[in-house]
């Protein structure tokens, strides 16, 4: 199983920020978001300027938009979307997490925008 695995590497390099950043990941595709958001801001405290971090930030929002935490959850979308353009990843990639971003922070506004 893919947890097994990213603990594994996780316990064999735990300074690895991209392995808690991957580890994250897999839990947030369980819905576990409050362990997904420990294992995202142990990326970030480990690499904070790994190539990958704003993806984490973007991730980070996500999963406090599903605890239903609006607030934290437009703090790290516009954080993510702020690191794309600095991420030395290619224009493409950058516009596809730019256009992955935009629909989260328009809908946690207008949810916000209800209260």
């Amino acid at each position: 199983m893919a947890s097994e695995i990213i603990k594994g590497l996780i316990e064999r390099e735990p300074d690895n920020g991209i392995y808690h950043d991957s580890y994250g990941e897999i839990l947030m595709a369980f819905n576990d978001y409050e362990l997904a958001i420990n294992k995202f801001q142990k990326a970030i405290e480990l690499d904070s300027n790994g190539w990958y971090i704003y993806q984490t930030y973007i991730k980070l929002g996500i999963c406090y938009r599903g605890l239903e935490d609006y607030d934290l959850a437009l703090k790290y979308l516009r954080k993510g979307e702020e690191l794309i353009d600095q991420s030395p990843s290619d224009n493409e990639t950058k516009e596809m997490w730019h256009s992955y971003t935009t629909p989260f922070i328009e809908e946690i506004k207008a949810l916000i925008e209800d209260f």
